[in-house]
């Protein structure tokens, strides 16, 4: 009999191509986010359709360095937020990196 694995991921993924830097996920002003988490917009400016096309995958491939320039986690919560369970790159940025891990990304 298999048992399932709970520490098993599934679901459906979406390549984001390039450098992305924590400005690139949450452009807006980090203070004044914190508040206000539920209306913001991950990757506004950088693709602006990122929100309607992560609605129907929860893991993300990313290139090298995901969440580069910022300590913050609030770049990690809005991914967390919009449904996002899991981000699959060769390297992070080592404050992303710390930030996900610890709010279980």
């Amino acid at each position: 009999m298999m048992t399932e694995r709970k520490d098993l991921i599934r679901g459906n993924s979406l390549r984001i191509r390039g450098p992305v830097s924590a400005r690139d996920i949450v452009s807006s002003d980090f203070t004044e986010s914190y508040h206000n988490i539920n209306q913001l917009v991950a990757f506004e400016r950088k693709f602006p359709s990122f929100s309607e096309e992560v609605f129907s995958k929860n893991i993300l491939v990313v290139d090298d360095n995901f969440g580069s320039a910022s300590s913050k986690e609030l770049p990690a919560l809005v991914l967390q937020k919009l449904g996002v369970k899991a981000v699959i790159g060769k390297s992070f940025f080592a404050g992303f990196h710390k930030n996900a891990f610890n709010i279980g990304l």
